[in-house]
């Protein structure tokens, strides 16, 4: 995809589709030979849970380049092939977790943690580099991470903890609609993992954060919640456990620009729209005028063209609804944040054919990385000095579509690298 791009830092061997991906440079790494910059880099990577594998889903693809058996190897390769430090993964079955990926990558050095949905055999994985070997001989370890603490988020039972805690008044306010959403986004799965960090060397501590939200592209204010009630926990982690810099990751579902209208936003305004996740995280907050918050429901509804449940029934009038009530039901669950999240890859123009899902019936960018901007006391600000470009759409569409013979997964794995400045040093 950039194979004449001027700022290629390092261009990989063309043997494997993924040793073929190159490194663009971000700023922040003018000062990176200096002795007292580290340099370290995170891969975050859909993997495709095998219980959501199924030859009609995948029609395109052979069975036989389905089965968890030839994939786990494949993506087992790419994460050894890309040299990352951190490991965030998702849709990570726990078979796959426990009997194949933890026992490979401890081999490595690795430590990981795993949480799994509420309602399903698959979750999100961290894993971080605990130690290397630091000489030739591999007689001597040296540590890279350690663990100063791990903390599950589920969503659902967040959603579900913050609908029981309503005031009577507030959840008597909400119509059958209304009511149906809020089962829905309890309903909804979505799961998180943050782990918080302290690297070795520098004495930086970090927060790492990985999340999966809601699939389904009808519902966008639920994504927006589940967004919401992930960042609230990530605030709070930061304010009442340790405050330092914060990486979050993951498979969002959400494109972050929308230029066009489609069946899902029938209005998108003349610069484009960022969907309620994307505004959320890199803003801090969404006005409730967004299409993609709860509070614009009503219109949605009234407008005809969404459906609050699989089958049809009458829309209740705006008329009958006490609006402050049910503004005052919404105000504790779509919160801002103060993260202050970039998105890691706008340090670097990207073409609009960048891709981390490419099936046959989508094809977008619906995963991120995103890191604190600011500097927090006593840690150096967080930067970014390269991130991985995708593929060649030649590659992706070699057979069609993804998952395929080479790439073992629907989703684009993405790998960014961080630097540190050192604090403090080891002898």
């Amino acid at each position: 995809m950039f194979e004449n791009h001027p700022d290629v830092v390092e261009r990989r061997s063309i043997f494997h589709p993924f040793l073929n991906r190159l490194f663009l440079p971000c700023g922040g790494n003018d000062d990176i030979n200096d002795s007292k910059i580290l340099e370290w880099s995170l891969l975050s990577y859909n993997i495709l849970a095998d219980c959501y594998v199924r030859p009609k889903y995948f029609p395109y693809c052979p069975s036989e380049y389905l089965s968890w058996d030839y994939r786990k190897q494949l993506i087992m390769n790419e994460i050894i092939m890309s040299k990352a430090d951190i490991i965030c993964l998702q849709e990570c079955d726990e078979v796959a977790m426990f009997d194949f990926i933890e026992p490979q990558l401890q081999k490595l050095g690795f430590i990981g943690y795993y949480t799994p949905k509420a309602s399903r055999s698959e979750g999100v994985a961290i894993f971080f580099r605990s130690h290397i070997l630091s000489n030739a001989a591999g007689e001597e370890m040296k540590t890279v991470f350690k663990l100063r603490g791990t903390y599950p988020i589920q969503l659902s039972e967040l959603a579900d903890e913050y609908y029981q805690n309503l005031p009577s008044e507030n959840k008597e306010a909400l119509n059958a609609d209304y009511k149906w959403w809020f089962r829905h986004l309890e309903s909804a799965g979505g799961v998180g993992l943050a782990i918080l960090l302290e690297h070795e060397v520098t004495g930086q501590h970090l927060w790492v954060a990985t999340a999966h939200l809601f699939w389904d592209p009808q519902t966008p204010e639920i994504k927006t919640a589940q967004c919401s009630l992930l960042c609230k926990v990530l605030k709070k982690l930061n304010e009442e456990i340790f405050q330092a810099p914060v990486i979050l990751t993951g498979d969002f579902n959400s494109i972050s620009l929308k230029r066009l209208p489609d069946e899902f936003d029938k209005v998108v305004p003349a610069g484009g729209l960022l969907s309620g996740v994307y505004e959320l995280i890199t803003k801090g907050n969404i006005p409730d005028s967004h299409p993609h918050h709860p509070l614009f429901l009503q219109q949605r509804s009234s407008s005809g063209y969404l459906e609050f449940s699989k089958t049809k029934r009458k829309k209740h009038s705006a008329e009958v609804l006490n609006k402050d009530l049910i503004r005052n039901a919404f105000e504790g669950i779509i919160q801002g944040h103060n993260l202050n999240l970039q998105d890691a890859y706008c340090g670097t123009e990207f073409p609009q054919t960048f891709y981390t899902n490419y099936t046959a019936d989508f094809k977008g960018t619906i995963d991120y990385v995103f890191f604190s901007k600011d500097e927090f006391e006593g840690h150096k600000k967080l930067e970014v000095s390269a991130v991985l470009d995708g593929y060649q759409e030649s590659i992706l569409n070699k057979y069609v579509a993804l998952p395929s013979r080479i790439l073992p997964s629907d989703h684009i794995s993405l790998q960014v690298r961080f630097i540190l400045k050192r604090l403090k040093l080891k002898i």
